[in-house]
């Protein structure tokens, strides 16, 4: 999802949002290894890293520069949880070439905080 109406003509940029959902059964035996190992995968340096819990599940929202052009920053918001036997990272990330516009920082905190991991399966 792109909101186009703080696109950055410069960098020819709209801040955006992306979620993912990656199994790691095979990767790690617990959620607090599952988010250790998927932090390790992002092979970046953190500008923060903040660890916290989401729906109860272990969580870390840490943010990076963009390798790739345009440069900007991405906040990731990664939450490792074990639902029906199987160990998943679920994680909704923002990006932005202007982190410190107003608007885009409100976006951010209103998509970061309503992200949540629920399980409808039975287990």
């Amino acid at each position: 999802m792109a909101n186009k109406g703080l696109r950055d003509p410069t960098a020819e940029f709209s801040p955006r949002a992306v979620v993912g959902l990656e199994d790691l059964t095979d990767k790690a035996n617990t959620p607090e290894e599952a988010l250790a190992y998927r932090l390790r995968r992002f092979d970046t340096q953190f500008l923060s890293e903040t660890p916290g819990t989401v729906c109860g599940h272990p969580s870390s929202t840490v943010t990076y520069a963009g390798r790739d052009e345009p440069h900007g920053l991405i906040t990731v918001r990664v939450v490792c949880a074990k639902f029906g036997g199987r160990l998943y990272a679920a994680m909704a990330a923002t990006m932005s070439t202007r982190p410190d516009d107003p608007t885009y920082l409100a976006d951010q905190q209103a998509i970061l905080d309503g992200f949540a991991v629920v399980y409808a399966g039975k287990d």
